[in-house]
């Protein structure tokens, strides 16, 4: 894992140190860029490695909704975790 305020190299999201749980700082140049840096850095910090170099073993569509987008980024990661865990694999 990163240390304290080191930004990935795709400077996409950083971990920051927090007392009890995981924080990150994501980044994107829209809203898309935003909830894929997201699921990126939860990702990296199941598996331990940077996201996107784990090989994609297959693609598929999602489609999340919910009634604002503090509550969709929830969902969308709810999802990845989900399905991510399920098929053991990555998800972006």
């Amino acid at each position: 894992m990163q240390e304290k305020n080191d930004i990935n190299s795709s400077q996409l999201y950083e971990f920051v140190d927090h007392t009890a749980d995981m924080q990150m700082k994501v980044r994107g140049g829209s809203l898309e860029e935003l909830f894929k840096s997201s699921g990126l850095a939860m990702l990296e910090i199941i598996y331990g490695k940077t996201a996107a170099n784990i090989p994609l073993q297959y693609t598929e569509h999602l489609q999340v909704e919910s009634t604002d987008l503090e509550s969709l980024m929830v969902d969308w990661l709810s999802e990845l975790l989900y399905l991510s865990l399920a098929n053991r694999s990555t998800c972006l």
